[in-house]
């Protein structure tokens, strides 16, 4: 091997640290921007979980957000939302083993695509939602390698270990073969939302047109526990499977008429008591005989003794008896339309 003479050793060295060491950390700044986010919701005991970004970039680890989520307590429900093109497979699959041994709900969504180790991460999701316009991409493992031929042989036998644990991950998840699996990271496969619900990579495609009566009710800030029960009859209903003669005991499916009792509280003039009826789970026969009752409670405010008008027997000044009289009169008035 040629050795450098004092010129080249300190023409490098000035290059090291002149150029190169500037520039590594330029990059390590700016690569050190979170690419999660976790915000706590106490009151409702959820918490949720942005992904944006190349995960595992320098200086932020998959540590980082278990330790975020882990800071929230208790929780019941994990929600993640996604929109990254991948990054390392060592980090998504600690978030993946992280959210599936979580005793808390996991609902993924895909908020615009989840390729490479962000597919991984959202295959942690009890329920994975993908818009109808977002997209999900399979492949298989790469890296960068330098070395003699043993050295790269080596890379080689270990990226096949990491296949083999992307292959366990996705088969776990679509319930599909090995060699089914196998195909699609071989071809480095993009799937639409409808593709990867039919391949089992997700379980919903949400459409883009938003129903009236969900439009009415984010208007009017129903929770958005109700605008997704109200979401989930909007889906096109399935074909009637066979009767399974081997689950006697499976119970029947109560009919959902979330929908229903949205749209009957908001044309009646009720609609902040949608949220409640719906959490409960009330019948659409039950919302209606509770409207009744409501209408009628107003009716009988509106009929009750005309309400003496503080101050004006009193002789104070008329400022001051419009104030007594404004306040009298929203004591007066029925909660349930105002």
């Amino acid at each position: 091997m040629a050795r450098r003479t004092p010129r080249q050793a300190q023409l490098r060295s000035f290059c090291q640290h002149a150029i190169i060491d500037p520039i590594n950390a330029t990059a390590r700044s700016e690569m050190a921007k979170k690419w999660f986010d976790v915000r706590a919701e106490a009151e409702r005991k959820e918490v949720s979980v942005s992904i944006r970004g190349y995960i595992g970039e320098w200086g932020v680890s998959d540590s980082d957000l278990i330790r975020e989520v882990e800071a929230a307590g208790d929780v019941e429900m994990i929600n993640v939302t996604i929109n990254s093109r991948g990054g390392e497979v060592d980090h998504g699959l600690a978030i993946y083993n992280f959210l599936r041994g979580h005793d808390a709900l996991v609902n993924v969504r895909v908020d615009g695509i989840a390729a490479s180790a962000a597919s991984i991460i959202a295959m942690a999701g009890d329920q994975i939602t993908m818009p109808a316009n977002t997209l999900m991409m399979v492949h298989n493992p790469w890296t960068f390698a330098q070395g003699n031929a043993a050295e790269l042989r080596k890379t080689a036998d270990d990226l096949e270990q990491f296949e083999k644990s992307l292959l366990a991950t996705y088969t776990a998840r679509t319930g599909k073969g090995e060699d089914d699996i196998k195909a699609l990271l071989d071809g480095e496969t993009w799937l639409t939302a409808q593709e990867a619900v039919d391949l089992g990579f997700a379980d919903t495609v949400e459409s883009l047109a938003q129903p009236a009566a969900v439009a009415m009710a984010k208007a009017m800030d129903i929770p958005a526990e109700v605008l997704a029960k109200v979401a989930e009859l909007e889906k096109p209903a399935e074909p009637e499977a066979p009767a399974v003669t081997s689950m006697p005991n499976k119970p029947e499916d109560k009919p959902n008429h979330a929908a229903d009792i949205v749209a009957l509280c908001i044309e009646k003039g009720f609609p902040v008591k949608a949220a409640d009826w719906v959490r409960e789970g009330i019948t659409l026969d039950e919302a209606k005989k509770r409207i009744v009752d409501a209408q009628a409670a107003d009716d009988e405010a509106r009929n009750a003794d005309p309400v003496i008008l503080p101050g004006l027997e009193d002789g104070q000044a008329e400022k001051e008896a419009r104030s007594s009289w404004a306040n009298a009169f929203k004591k007066t008035q029925p909660r349930g339309k105002w």
